[in-house]
C-alpha cells in the first residue's frame, strides 16, 4: 500500500508539472508551440528505463514495420534512433495538431490520423504495435488492445504509465480538462488477456517520474 500511495503521488505531481508547463492543463492539443516543444523535450529522454525495456524487446523481435498507436508528436522516434532500431515507422494519432508537429519534427516518418480503437489498417499490417502511455487515457482499453493485436503479426507492446492496481477494481477518472486518467485493475486486465488466449509477459520497471511502471509484451501465436 505504501508503494501504491507513493506511485499515486508521483503520477499526480508529474501531471501537475506538465500542466504548469503548458499553462493550459494537461491537454496537449491546445498547448502553444513553445510550451509543447519544451514539454516534448523533457519527455523524450531515450534513457528512460521504460524506453530501454521497449528497445530490448524490439531488438529481440527484430520487426521490419512498427505502428506507434497514439503517437502524439512521436517522442518514441528519438529512442528508436538512439537504440539503432531500424524499422519502418508509422505513427497514428487522432489529433491533427499533434500530427502536424510530428510531421514538422520528423519529416522522414509516416503519420496517419485515426483512432486507436478503430485502426485504419488491415490485419497483420505491422510486425509490431506499440501502445505507450495511451490506454490510461481511453474510456476502455479492451477495443484498443484487440485492434493492436489484429493489425500486428508478431508482437504488441503495452507500456502503462503507472502500474496496474493490485485490486479487483480500478478507478476511472475523467479530468476536468477533457481526458481520462484511469487506474486499471491488474486482476481485470490479466483476466482480459487470458480471454484473448495471447501469450504475454510483464516487465516491472521505473517510470519517467520515478513511479512504478509496467510493460506488457503480447506475442501473437506463430
Amino acid at each position: 500500500m505504501r508503494r501504491l500511495l507513493k506511485d499515486a503521488y508521483l503520477v499526480t505531481k508529474s501531471l501537475q508539472r506538465s500542466a504548469a508547463k503548458n499553462g493550459v492543463g494537461f491537454y496537449w492539443d491546445i498547448a502553444d508551440s513553445d510550451n509543447l516543444a519544451s514539454l516534448v523535450n523533457r519527455l523524450s529522454n531515450p534513457n528512460n528505463r521504460e524506453r530501454q525495456v521497449i528497445r530490448e524487446v524490439l531488438h529481440r523481435e527484430n520487426p521490419h514495420t512498427l505502428l506507434d498507436a497514439g503517437c502524439g508528436v512521436a517522442t518514441e522516434l528519438v529512442s528508436y534512433r538512439i537504440g539503432e532500431i531500424k524499422v519502418d515507422y508509422v505513427g497514428l494519432d487522432k489529433s491533427s495538431y499533434m500530427l502536424s508537429k510530428a510531421r514538422k519534427w520528423h519529416q522522414e516518418a509516416k503519420f496517419v490520423r485515426g483512432e486507436v480503437e478503430a485502426l485504419p489498417f488491415s490485419d497483420d499490417s505491422f510486425d509490431a504495435v506499440v501502445l505507450r502511455h495511451i490506454l490510461e487515457h481511453l474510456g476502455d482499453y479492451k477495443t484498443a488492445v484487440k485492434e493492436a493485436l489484429r493489425v500486428s503479426s508478431k508482437v504488441v507492446i503495452i507500456d502503462f504509465f503507472h502500474r496496474l492496481l493490485p485490486l479487483g477494481l480500478g478507478w476511472k477518472i475523467w479530468d476536468k480538462d477533457g481526458y481520462w486518467n484511469n487506474w486499471y485493475s491488474k486482476t481485470e486486465f490479466v483476466r482480459f488477456l487470458q480471454s484473448l488466449d495471447v501469450p504475454y509477459k510483464v516487465i516491472t520497471t521505473k517510470g519517467n517520474s520515478g513511479q512504478t511502471a509496467e510493460v506488457y509484451i503480447l506475442e501473437k501465436r506463430k
